[in-house]
């Protein structure tokens, strides 16, 4: 219980950095697009992932009753580093700070 506890704080950690560091001056419908796709491509590979350890930790003997924890755990694993990297091409790569229109903070002027 408490590894699935700390991939629970781990996974909301990565939410609300993915979601935080949302760049600004970007087009709000590609963000969101983006956001959507990359939320959905981990889903679907966590599932893929975890069902895939899964079934190979079930059909091994003296196994059964931790595959279902195998899975979960890997399947998370998965989901948080896609969604981190999805998040690090997204702020770098798709929308990097060249092509925003306006700076989040700017530096004051001094002379």
């Amino acid at each position: 219980p408490f590894m699935i506890l700390l991939l629970a704080i781990t996974t909301v950690i990565a939410m609300w950095a993915f979601f935080h560091y949302n760049p600004y001056g970007v087009p709000a419908v590609r963000l969101v697009g983006y956001n959507a796709a990359v939320l959905v491509l981990s889903a679907v590979a966590a599932f893929a992932v975890g069902h895939w350890i899964f079934g190979a930790a079930a059909s091994m003997p003296g196994k059964e009753k931790f595959a279902w924890y195998l899975g979960i755990m890997a399947g998370g694993m998965v989901y948080n580093v896609i969604a981190a990297a999805g998040g690090f091409i997204r702020n770098f790569v798709v929308f990097p700070q060249s092509k925003r229109s306006v700076p989040r903070h700017e530096a004051p002027q001094r002379f």
